[in-house]
């Protein structure tokens, strides 16, 4: 698809990079932040812009850090499995 590009801002980025891993709500809110961020706030906003993805009460971004070659992607978020015949 087309390449959308979001200015998420240095709360929203470091927000992000903080949720690089899934986290739950109660783990995002002993997150040491310098300097501060309002959570809430930065939650919201990048919810609705559809960057984070939400499984039961756990969350993650889905942002990648940095560009990523499509096979590394596959090899890591959807690996090969064998399939008896």
């Amino acid at each position: 698809g087309p390449e959308v590009v979001h200015d998420v801002g240095d709360g929203g980025r470091r927000l992000l990079d903080a949720l690089a891993a899934p986290t739950t709500l109660a783990e995002l809110a002993k997150v040491p932040f310098d300097p501060q961020l309002d959570r809430e706030a930065e939650l919201a906003r990048l919810r609705s812009l559809g960057l984070i993805f939400e499984d039961g009460d756990r969350l993650i971004s889905l942002i990648l850090p940095h560009e990523a070659k499509p096979e590394r992607l596959l090899q890591r978020y959807a690996p090969l499995e064998v399939v008896p015949a």
